[in-house]
């Protein structure tokens, strides 16, 4: 395994050592353990290679280092059981190599991290924290990679005694330095973590721009244009995205350098693309068109279900919940944001990740809303809709100032903020639509294509915004409109060139290509179709399921087979609003729902009885649920998403942040 480190402008990494000094218990009655680190030595990065410092001269360059020593990518394990047999250990201590990402003067600072790796042979699990929110109090970011057998040969007898594993620890008190940080996270396996690298987009230039496609929808303004564009891709590390198997809520943890443009002496890893050719789509909405731009956009989702889903997405979006705080609607503590800024590029550019505890909070609200939000979306009242979308955002209609919301001035900005994310959403979808197309037409790989979406509009809806994870620019504009554009450029340098020829024709062909990607014959939605199709399938499979005749400890698996088939419909069968796949068990199978199922089966099961049957039962489960929630949320793999590394965005992320019927609305088609 090889552990990965963020790109950091950082000069020294440490050795150190871990002493688990053992467990206590908190105000919680929670089991904490409490871990001393300290620092051994320095080494700096910058004279690595001809340092002797703990023998290492001969494996380090399996530690790859940049040329002015700013930054480390990732360590070999070979590093670290080197680092393990040169370095004395007592048997209550783990060697460590650690990066001291804090800043000491202010140890309350946001931006504190520190990650830690064992020198162990066998790196299997990562101890990753949530944020300590006291702001009065030491906090950092922290991630700890180890061997959890030797955490537990360690504290065997504490373990023993509380009956307890490893894995039930969610507090660890940290001694470092002077400080103490009281952490607070979740254990996880290192095969269920992924990295997503991070770029930063930095347009140099553009010229030859000529127009191939331009046509007035009455409510906005399309145009297609062909340009000779040189942009930097700049590398800034990524996120570490944990998606466990094991039922566990996932967790994304940012490792994100803070650039700047004033850094001009820094040392970057990027790509310099000059002269390449990029295929442009512009749209123009004027602020005296906005009712009717929101208006049509609903009238549109209502073509199917699963389009129907880009509601949820325009909620959920950054610039219409900063609009909620802007208005005075709510309190800053008291909106459910579903993305945290991880590190700041300037004041007013972010990275984000996901609170995946706030996206769950989101999509249950949409479903026990969404009769209610249906309704308004079926009589096209655009006020309603908007004051239902904020009351979804915010934790409780009793903390909303609805006299502020009602004003004219409050609406009107919500509606353009509407507008700007509807923008955002159906750009993105366009992007990768046309990703898809080109890849074919023009003998590309995936990874051949990137984008860069821009937004221009008045200032006050993208105040404190300015560049949001690295490929969505926000730009003030004075005329009386909103404006998007997204860039598909080739990663190629002088592909203008090869590619100029580009014109009218050959975008017509890319829009065919699109539809056959979107439709299958008669306008069906291919999405549609897919489901069906797999209902199909999974309704046979459910049958014989039903017909099983086992039993476990003298239940029937049938029974509880059509208990759970009832659940699971009562939740999510009949309602209009659906979370997509990849976050429904984490809102409805966990194993505590599940249980409760199987006891109404069965009231007289012991938790041991339980658990064989729930054992049994976690494969039928995958038969199940798909029956009710389709495979589509206004987006899915077979039309606007790409997979890993196509697109800077993990999978969840990435599902809420695009939108198929806002490509199709704006592409009309």
């Amino acid at each position: 395994m090889s552990i990965i480190l963020p790109s950091y402008q950082y000069r020294w990494i440490y050795l150190g050592k871990i002493k688990v000094k053992g467990l206590k218990t908190n105000e919680k009655n929670k089991p904490v353990l409490n871990l001393e680190l300290k620092k051994i030595k320095s080494i700096s990065l910058k004279n690595m290679f001809d340092d002797e410092t703990l023998a290492l001269k001969n494996v380090v360059t399996l530690f790859p280092v940049s040329p002015d020593g700013s930054y480390a990518v990732r360590i070999s394990e070979n590093v670290l059981n080197k680092i393990n047999t040169t370095s004395s250990i007592d048997p209550k201590s783990i060697n460590v190599l650690y990066l001291d990402l804090i800043n000491h003067e202010d140890p309350t600072k946001f931006e504190n991290q520190l990650i830690i790796v064992s020198a162990s042979k066998k790196l299997d699990s990562i101890f990753v924290t949530t944020l300590n929110f006291d702001s009065t109090k030491p906090r950092a970011w922290v991630i700890f990679y180890f061997n959890r057998e030797t955490l537990r040969s360690i504290l065997r007898d504490e373990l023993k005694e509380k009956d307890i594993d490893v894995d039930d620890i969610n507090y660890i008190d940290l001694e470092y330095g002077s400080e103490t940080y009281n952490l607070h996270g979740e254990f996880y396996l290192a095969s269920d973590a992924q990295f997503f690298p991070k770029s930063f987009m930095k347009r140099i230039s553009e010229e030859d721009e000529k127009q191939i496609y331009s046509q007035s929808f009455n409510i906005y303004d399309l145009s297609v244009t062909t340009s000779s564009l040189t942009i930097d891709e700049i590398h800034v590390g990524g996120s570490l995205y944990i998606k466990p198997r094991s039922g566990k809520i996932p967790y994304q943890y940012p490792f994100v350098i803070p650039f700047t443009y004033s850094k001009g002496s820094t040392i970057y890893p990027n790509d310099l693309y000059l002269n390449t050719f990029s295929l442009n789509i512009k749209v123009k909405v004027k602020l005296d068109k906005i009712n009717d731009f929101i208006k049509n956009f609903i009238q549109y989702v209502k073509r199917s279900d699963h389009l129907l889903q880009s509601i949820q997405k325009v909620a959920m979006s950054k610039v219409f919940v900063e609009g909620i705080k802007e208005c005075k609607i709510a309190e800053y503590e008291d909106i459910i944001r579903v993305e945290r800024n991880t590190h700041f590029l300037s004041d007013r550019s972010k990275f984000t990740s996901i609170v995946f505890g706030h996206l769950i909070e989101i999509y249950k609200k949409f479903v026990s809303e969404g009769d209610k939000i249906k309704n308004i979306v079926d009589n096209l009242d655009v006020d309603k809709l908007v004051e239902k979308l904020t009351e979804i955002i915010v934790e409780s209609e009793k903390k909303i100032n609805y006299n502020n919301l009602r004003t004219s001035k409050c609406m009107d900005e919500l509606k353009q903020r509407i507008v700007v994310s509807i923008l955002e959403l159906s750009l993105h979808g366009i992007s990768h639509l046309i990703k898809k197309a080109l890849i074919s037409k023009l003998s590309l790989n995936p990874g051949d294509l990137g984008e860069y979406i821009i937004i221009r509009s008045p200032s006050i809806l993208i105040k404190n915004l300015q560049i949001l994870d690295g490929f969505y620019f926000y730009d003030t504009l004075t005329d009386n409109e909103i404006q998007g554009e997204v860039k598909i450029f080739v990663k190629r340098s002088y592909s203008y060139d090869t590619f100029n020829f580009f014109g009218s024709k050959d975008y017509n062909d890319v829009i065919d290509s699109i539809k056959n990607i979107i439709y299958i014959k008669n306008q069906d939605f291919r999405c549609d179709y897919n489901w069906a199709h797999e209902k199909l399938q999974l309704n046979r499979t459910y049958q014989i399921l039903q017909n099983d005749s086992r039993t476990v400890n003298n239940v029937k698996l049938s029974d509880c087979i059509t208990q759970l088939d009832g659940y699971i419909k009562g939740v999510v069968g009949s309602r209009v609003f659906y979370p997509p796949r990849s976050m429904f068990r984490y809102l409805y199978l966990k194993k505590f729902y599940v249980e409760n199922q199987i006891e109404k089966c069965n009231d007289n099961l012991d938790q041991n009885r339980i658990d064989a049957i729930y054992k049994e039962l976690k494969r039928p489960l995958q038969y199940i649920w798909p029956r009710y929630v389709h495979q589509c949320f206004d987006g899915c793999y077979s039309c606007v998403m790409l997979q890993k590394r196509e697109c800077e965005l993990i999978e969840v992320q990435q599902e809420y942040r695009i939108s198929k019927a806002g490509a199709l609305f704006l592409l009309q088609i």
